[in-house]
């Protein structure tokens, strides 16, 4: 009797392993890895089963937002202010994929912009408390895993109008750092000058890296990135001057260069890939502030109709 007891025991304990084991595989399929820098009352840490919150820069921040970091292991966390949520990427690609062999599917995201995988109706930003309830109820691994019938989900494509990529970034910043990144690229890559100088000069792209890709495609993302960049930080000029004068430059790049990548690995690779809509977060105004967004369309038009009239 006592055997047969035991026995049953036995058998229970193995299925619950066994489930246990099974809710643990499928819950590591998919890791959204969400950028945070700093401490704000105002802006929750959202975290589920499929979203990792990863504090960035942690080497070189006087904050600790109990959450996990970019700076052990192999680690670029010191070049924060250069390479932003990039750093957070390259911890991820270095240390966490070896030790998480099952996970299938890796996204970024950042504390003020996730990808829509709760179809949003409305337009506009949405408030930080407003997409808190949005995310316990959406954001976790049965409801995106839902999505996952692509290799690579990207934000909608940004348009720019009359101004190209490149022209864009020119604006905006010193010429310099991408004159150099590009010289970089084509020395690497001549046999794809074509698709490199196309993508500069589209006038159109897809920015801010959020996506969310399998694990192959991610790796070859940042394979492909940082042998680049590693090039890049080799220049004196650079790392002498332009360096200090637009700090975040490397991360700006590195938005443009995602598109020269995912260009190339298009036409080496047969991908599907899915354009969803990038939900943006922002604190929600004092009141008076509300009031002023609410009104100041209306009075426009009221002043619009009397200088017709």
């Amino acid at each position: 009797m006592r055997k047969k007891i035991y026995f049953i025991y036995l058998v229970l304990l193995s299925i619950m392993f066994t489930k246990t084991f099974a809710d643990t595989k499928t819950q590591t399929k998919l890791k959204i890895f969400s950028a945070y820098h700093k401490k704000d009352k105002e802006i929750p840490i959202w975290k589920s089963d499929c979203v990792e919150p990863i504090q960035v820069g942690r080497a070189i921040s006087k904050e600790d937002l109990g959450i996990i970091g970019d700076d052990t292991g192999d680690n670029i966390s010191h070049k924060n202010q250069n390479y932003c949520e990039m750093t957070g990427l390259y911890w991820v690609w270095k240390n966490y994929l070896p030790n998480n062999p099952d996970l299938e599917y890796v996204g970024s995201a950042h504390y003020r912009r996730f990808l829509d995988f709760c179809d949003y109706k409305k337009t506009g930003s949405i408030y930080y408390d407003a997409f808190s309830k949005i995310f316990k109820k959406f954001y976790n691994a049965k409801n995106i895993e839902k999505y996952l019938d692509a290799d690579i989900i990207v934000p909608e494509l940004e348009d720019f109008g009359d101004k190209t990529i490149l022209q864009q970034y020119l604006d905006n910043h010193p010429a310099y750092s991408m004159e150099k990144m590009i010289e970089i690229v084509l020395a690497k890559y001549p046999q794809h000058k074509k698709i490199i100088m196309d993508t500069l000069n589209a006038n159109s792209g897809y920015f801010y890296l959020n996506f969310v890709m399998k694990r192959e495609i991610f790796e070859d993302f940042m394979e492909w990135t940082f042998q680049l960049t590693d090039e890049f930080e080799k220049d004196t000029e650079w790392n002498n001057y332009y360096k200090y004068v637009d700090l975040r430059n490397p991360g700006y790049i590195i938005e443009r260069l995602f598109n020269i990548w995912l260009n190339i690995y298009k036409s080496e690779h047969d991908v599907k890939i899915v354009e969803r809509r990038l939900l943006f977060l922002e604190k929600k105004p004092h009141i008076f502030k509300r009031i002023e967004r609410y009104l100041r369309p209306k009075f426009h038009k009221i002043f619009r109709r009397s200088e017709k009239e």
